[in-house]
């Protein structure tokens, strides 16, 4: 075989690379679905707690499950442990991203199960850190503006509660419904550069789940 005969498609392009049920878009027509669902019925209709429970397991909740999963959201694993807090203080002068990728990596100390990549074990690795991220991203906001981290108000949804701890104040609806929109829309992401080369770590070294987010660049 030589190298004429042999078509090289450079940087991937029209290369098949994995399937899912997941998501479809079409961009030409404007289209976007989540696991059957057009974007335009779930963003009316579901709240981002409804969605994040639709991508993790393939249906959208029964009444009973969604009221479980947004009790465990706000009650069990939104709070930062101590030593989370103390990382997010010493490196509050970095770039928000590199706090989130350290911050996830110390996270990743408190895991017993950290090398356990079974769908079960990831399901709830990416439960935990979905909850956690916002109080990430918030405390070092706080922290950065040389104001006190504001705890997790229990009371409150994910968006909601992410406007709370940036700011100390109860959000309007208006404001914490536009936050869950966003949140969404952005739970598509698609086969980029990244979440690739994150497949192809944890499929090829069984690296942990913690370890191959820490090359997500944004």
């Amino acid at each position: 075989m030589t190298s004429d005969s042999v078509e090289i498609k450079k940087g991937l392009r029209d290369v098949y690379l994995d399937g899912t049920l997941l998501s479809f878009i079409d961009g030409r027509a404007g289209e976007l679905y989540y696991y059957g669902y057009n974007i335009h019925d779930i963003a009316e209709n579901a709240s981002f707690e409804e969605v994040a429970y639709l991508m993790l397991n393939g249906k959208l909740p029964t009444y009973s499950e969604l009221t479980r999963f947004e009790e465990n959201f706000k009650k069990n694993n939104r709070f930062l442990p101590e030593n989370i807090v103390s990382v997010i203080e010493s490196i509050s002068n970095s770039h928000p991203m590199d706090v989130l990728r350290t911050t996830i990596s110390a996270m990743s100390e408190s895991d017993n199960n950290l090398l356990d990549n079974s769908k079960e074990s990831v399901l709830e690795k990416s439960f935990r850190l979905i909850a956690a991220v916002p109080t990430i991203v918030a405390t070092h906001s706080r922290i950065r503006e040389n104001k006190k981290p504001v705890l997790p108000n229990s009371e409150l949804s994910h968006a909601a509660n992410f406007l709370y701890m940036l700011t100390d104040v109860i959000p309007p609806k208006e404001d914490s419904d536009l936050i869950d929109k966003d949140l969404v829309l952005h739970c598509e992401h698609g086969l980029k550069h990244q979440p690739f080369l994150q497949d192809l770590q944890l499929a090829l070294t069984q690296i942990s789940m913690h370890v191959s987010l820490l090359r997500l660049q944004h």
